[in-house]
């Protein structure tokens, strides 16, 4: 690509040259990703070629996973995907929004006797956050999970420790000392994933 931009031959040429080249990307992306579907199985199950057996199949998963109608608080079906948008975005809202809590009410709470933290436990809390404990932390958490906003899974950490562990531990002491995160980190991704066929309730 870089040879074609710095040629010296008119703008038209140009342009059917970067075409091809990217028809050229094109091919060798679906290339690559049928490739992924291929079972180095049995072959030739059903009298089909595995890769279109395995695509077929992931797109019936698609479609059982897809949403096709819910039913709102008032139990009227919705079946557009702005309306079915909007039924789990109010019930989201409502369910992680703030609840609103009497002053009097906590103060009556906390004279109840309830256990306190030690002077001594409480000091160690105040420490910042070593090295050996993001590291348990990582070491312990379970794999294959999905990642986060900035697309970083466990796996990466992992096996990249020996390269990020000092910016890591730099991060989160910063944002345990000062208490202030960045915006990304206090938006999630929720996908919903109908764990039953055809379910209708949120």
């Amino acid at each position: 690509m870089y040879d074609v931009l710095q040629d010296k031959r008119d703008s038209g040429d140009k342009a059917l040259a970067l075409k091809r080249l990217k028809a050229k990307i094109i091919r060798l992306n679906s290339t690559y990703y049928r490739s992924m579907w291929v079972d180095n199985g049995v072959q030739g199950r059903f009298g089909e070629d595995p890769s279109l057996h395995h695509l077929i199949n992931e797109r019936k998963r698609q479609v059982q996973r897809t949403v096709h109608v819910i039913l709102d608080k008032n139990g009227s079906p919705q079946t557009s995907s702005l309306d079915i948008l909007r039924v789990f975005a109010e019930h989201f809202k409502s369910k992680y929004d703030t609840i609103p809590v009497r002053g009097e009410c906590m103060m009556r709470l906390m004279d109840c006797n309830l256990a306190t933290v030690p002077d001594a436990a409480n000091l160690a809390l105040e420490e910042p956050v070593t090295l050996e404990e993001i590291y348990q932390a990582i070491k312990t958490g379970k794999p294959h999970k999905a990642p986060g906003y900035d697309g970083i899974c466990l796996e990466f950490l992992k096996k990249t420790w020996d390269t990020t562990k000092e910016d890591l531990l730099q991060i989160v002491n910063e944002m345990y000392t000062k208490g202030i995160i960045s915006d990304y980190q206090k938006f999630g991704i929720i996908i919903c994933i109908p764990k039953q066929p055809h379910a209708t309730q949120v």
